[in-house]
């Protein structure tokens, strides 16, 4: 129970880390370029992440960056943040969100018919409404179709990739 209790305090700091992110991020679109924020926010996570590598003793596992499948789940988790940065410049946050959180709902569905994951018809059915949901938001029978509300629906697509990726790559 206790490691359930951790798992929950993490994702709850997680979720608040996100939602403070997004709105950092919605905040300085205003100010500054998408490029400028990419920038900083790669800057202040590489610079965590090597700190926390240096305190645990594994630099020298990133020689295993290298590896080419490791390589292409950085590339898909590199443009996540970016397009979601886009986005937000163009698109209220709850849009752009409401949007990008088709992913979860693409991975379930990667999941059915590549890893033969167990199928569910309460899973599937879910998905299929939250599909219309991103539809909804999307708009695209009101005349007025915002070509940048694609840009959440590319950055599900390169999560739902990191996803595939992570699930191949083992130890």
């Amino acid at each position: 129970a206790s490691a359930n209790f951790r798992g929950i305090r993490f994702l709850l700091v997680a979720t608040t880390c996100l939602a403070l992110n997004d709105a950092c991020n919605k905040y300085l679109v205003a100010t500054m370029s998408a490029s400028q924020i990419v920038f900083m926010r790669g800057l202040i996570s590489g610079t965590i992440v090597l700190a926390v590598l240096a305190a645990r003793s594994e630099l020298p596992d990133l020689r295993d960056l290298r590896r080419p499948d490791i390589l292409l789940r950085g590339f898909a988790e590199a443009w996540i943040g970016p397009l979601i940065i886009i986005a937000f410049a163009f698109m209220y946050q709850a849009d752009a969100t409401a949007v990008f959180m088709v992913a979860p709902v693409f991975v379930a569905l990667v999941g059915f018919m590549l890893f033969k994951e167990p199928f569910s018809w309460t899973i599937l059915f879910a998905s299929l409404l939250a599909l219309a949901g991103a539809i909804l938001f999307v708009n695209p029978g009101s005349g007025v179709f915002q070509w940048v509300a694609l840009l959440p629906l590319l950055a599900s697509a390169c999560q739902v990739l990191r996803e595939i990726i992570s699930r191949t790559i083992g130890k």
